[in-house]
C-alpha cells in the first residue's frame, strides 16, 4: 500500500549551485515545520550526489527528508540534463506515494496546507500564471492515477524545447487541456511588492543570491526568508 502523501523537490547542479537552492530549501522545511504542526510527511529530495554536509543541513531541518538518487543515464538518453527534470520523478511509482506534491526548493510555507493535502482537486493541478498563459509547476499536486511508468515515461520522451522550461514544459505540453487549477491563494510569486500572508507557499522566482535579486523581492519576503535560513543567509554585501 503507498504512503498517503508526500513531497518531492530536487537538489543538483555544481556545488555553488547546490549551496544556494539548498539553503533556501533549508527555509523551505523549516517554514513547512513552522506552519504546518505534526508534520510527518515524506519530504523526498531527487538528488545525483549530495554530501554528508549537504544533508545533514537538510534532516536537522525535517527529520522526515528521505534523499532518493535519480538514473541519470535514464535522462541522458532523453537529453533531459538539467536538474529541474528530475522534479519528473513524482510520477515515478517507485517512490510509493498515492499523493505527490511539487514543490520548488525556493519556495516558503506561509500558511495551512490542508486544501491540498486532503481534498481531491483532479489528477492533476497547478497554479496558472498570468504573464505566459502556462501552468506553473512550482507547486503541483499529483494523484495516484498519474504516478505510473507509462506517464514517466511519457513525460521524459516529451519534446519540450522551445517552451516554458524543464519539468514546467513537460507537463504543460503532456497534459494540454487537462490540469486542474489550485484552490484560491495557494501560490504567489514574490516581486518589490509582495506582502507576506494570506498564501500557501511564496515563490521566489528571483533568487536573492543572484546579482541584482535582493532588489527585486521585498523587504518583507527577505526578512521571512532570512528568519528561516537564520544562520545559513549568504553574504550579500
Amino acid at each position: 500500500m503507498g504512503r498517503a502523501v508526500g513531497f518531492v523537490s530536487s537538489l543538483g547542479g555544481p556545488k555553488a549551485t547546490r549551496d544556494s537552492y539548498g539553503r533556501m530549501m533549508v527555509a523551505l522545511l523549516r517554514s513547512m515545520v513552522d506552519k504546518l504542526q505534526g508534520l510527518s510527511a515524506p519530504f523526498v529530495i531527487m538528488h545525483a550526489g549530495l554530501t554528508a554536509e549537504e544533508k545533514k543541513r537538510l534532516t536537522d531541518a525535517y527529520e522526515y527528508v528521505e534523499f532518493h538518487k535519480v538514473d541519470l543515464e535514464r535522462y541522458r538518453q532523453h537529453g533531459k540534463l538539467n536538474p529541474m527534470y528530475w522534479l519528473l520523478e513524482a510520477y515515478n511509482p517507485k517512490h510509493n506515494l498515492d499523493k505527490a506534491i511539487v514543490l520548488g526548493a525556493d519556495m516558503l510555507c506561509t500558511g495551512s496546507t490542508d486544501r491540498i493535502i486532503y481534498q481531491d482537486l483532479g489528477p492533476i493541478a497547478c497554479w496558472r500564471e498570468k504573464q505566459r498563459a502556462c501552468w506553473n509547476t512550482g507547486c503541483t499536486v499529483i494523484q495516484k492515477s498519474l504516478i505510473t511508468d507509462e506517464i514517466f515515461e511519457a513525460l521524459l520522451a516529451y519534446d519540450d524545447k522551445g517552451q516554458f522550461g524543464h519539468d514546467q514544459a513537460c507537463v504543460n505540453g503532456l497534459f494540454a487541456g487537462r490540469i486542474f487549477t489550485l484552490p484560491e491563494n495557494v501560490q504567489e510569486f514574490v516581486d518589490e511588492s509582495t506582502k507576506p500572508g494570506g498564501c500557501m507557499w511564496l515563490h521566489f522566482i528571483h533568487k536573492p543570491f543572484a546579482e541584482g535579486g535582493l532588489k527585486k523581492n521585498s523587504p518583507a519576503a527577505i526578512a521571512l526568508l532570512k528568519s528561516y535560513m537564520r544562520e545559513l543567509w549568504w553574504e550579500c554585501e
